[in-house]
């Protein structure tokens, strides 16, 4: 099955931003089908998966808040590049004391504007931290966009095998079916006592309690998916999929080369950046900023005027601002040590990953290939056999037996198979499939 993974690059501009996507190669072909329409809210008997990650991506509630966030920062930003406001002094002195100054004829007026002049361009710096958070806001965006699409392949995944277990199952009730009307037929025909369809008639209850089981955790899972998008009901009857097994691409440099443009690397590439952003802001708190002011003092006791003027410079002889420095330089640090280890990670995995799918793949497919042909054989020349009177009902059961165990069991493993699968090109953004 062809993966949703770069599917999310269709939808970042929900978040309300300007920024450019990161690149991804190859991207699956899923990407075709993938719509940020209204009309894919619509109900539908059928869901598809591109449908289903497209309504999780515009509905599901997590990303709603990231994108509000985002909003929220930007705003912030706007506030931190924004100049000092000027401020507005009024001063009411030389009153309440003794002799001329005993009440407010003696008195003096003085109302003034001042303004604090930012030096080592201390506002740009708090400005360009400000931005910085909003990328990583964006970034952390991203993460969670691959990480709810991710999660709604693997529910609809869990979906649409639940769906072909049931209908493995009624196959499988079918044949059971089938033969106890032939074997009911022999017990009229006193071929056969009444007692030896015992087993074939608990074997078909056995079948329909683990219908009833199945089809309850189907309804349940049909649920679970339809939460991604913020629904407590399920809109849809069924699910499209299949369970096809594409030959996989070889480990080429391209899965390991994407890990530099994964989004989980991104966010500490940004760190890194805001670290430094940081580093700048307390390396230029040493310069210290210089209040000026200006205004006009009324003297009461001679109706005289004058203007005043005043120029205000800190004396910093704290080590505050030398520690802010070193917090600063420690926190890139620590951010750049985060990019190796992310990126060791996502690497580790993604090898793992790629061998488990390798070993996987070429397991289903000798049992398709090999095993599966032989039982289908067999299965047909007791059915023969058992029509002619050669065989007994149980050796017919137990052939139809060993071929419903093998198709589960390839069944289950497909499942795996293709969860790895969106495992992978979830964390490596790249197509599995040639």
């Amino acid at each position: 099955m062809k993966f949703f993974l770069l599917i999310f690059l269709l939808f970042t501009a929900c978040a309300g931003t300007e920024k450019t996507p990161p690149v991804y190669n190859d991207a699956p072909l899923v990407l075709k089908n993938a719509s940020t329409q209204g009309d894919v809210l619509k109900p539908v008997t059928v869901l598809t998966l591109p449908t289903a990650v497209s309504r999780s991506i515009m509905k599901n509630p997590h990303l709603d808040v990231a994108k509000a966030e985002i909003e929220a920062l930007q705003i912030a930003s706007k506030v931190e590049g924004a100049p000092q406001p000027l401020k507005v002094s009024v001063e009411f002195e030389d009153f309440l004391g003794s002799g001329a100054y005993r009440n407010i004829s003696g008195s003096q007026l003085t109302i003034s504007l001042s303004y604090v002049l930012e030096t080592g361009a201390k506002r740009f710096k708090r400005a360009k931290t400000a931005n910085l958070n909003v990328n990583a806001a964006r970034a952390a965006h991203d993460i969670m966009v691959l990480q709810t699409a991710g999660e709604t392949a693997q529910a609809f995944l869990k979906v649409l095998y639940l769906q072909e277990k049931l209908r493995m199952l009624d196959e499988q009730k079918s044949l059971s079916a089938k033969i106890l009307e032939k074997l009911e037929l022999k017990v009229k025909g006193g071929k056969l006592a009444d007692i030896q369809l015992d087993i074939p008639r608990a074997g078909l209850k056995i079948i329909e309690i683990e219908k009833k089981r199945f089809q309850n955790r189907y309804e349940l899972s049909k649920k679970a998916l339809a939460y991604h998008w913020g629904s407590r009901t399920p809109d849809f009857k069924s699910v499209a999929g299949n369970w096809d097994l594409p030959k996989i691409k070889t480990l080429q440099q391209d899965f390991i080369k994407s890990v530099k443009t994964n989004p989980h690397v991104k966010k500490w590439i940004v760190a890194v950046e805001i670290a430094k952003s940081q580093l700048d802001s307390a390396k230029a708190g040493s310069y210290p900023d210089i209040e000026i002011s200006a205004g006009y003092r009324y003297f009461r006791d001679n109706n005289d005027s004058a203007a005043v003027l005043g120029i205000s410079v800190p004396f910093n002889i704290s080590s505050v601002n030398r520690h802010k420095v070193d917090f600063a330089q420690a926190l890139k640090k620590k951010a750049r040590r985060e990019i190796i280890a992310a990126e060791f990670k996502l690497e580790t995995e993604i090898i793992e990953l790629y061998q488990e799918l390798v070993i996987m793949h070429s397991t289903i497919s000798d049992y398709k290939n090999n095993v599966i042909r032989l039982l289908i054989g067999n299965l047909k020349g007791i059915e023969e056999g058992f029509n002619l009177g050669k065989f007994t009902h149980l050796e017919l059961l137990a052939s139809q037996k060993a071929i419903l165990e093998i198709r589960e069991k390839i069944l289950d493993e497909l499942y795996e198979y293709h969860r790895r699968a969106v495992e992978l090109e979830y964390k490596s953004g790249v197509s599995l499939y040639r």
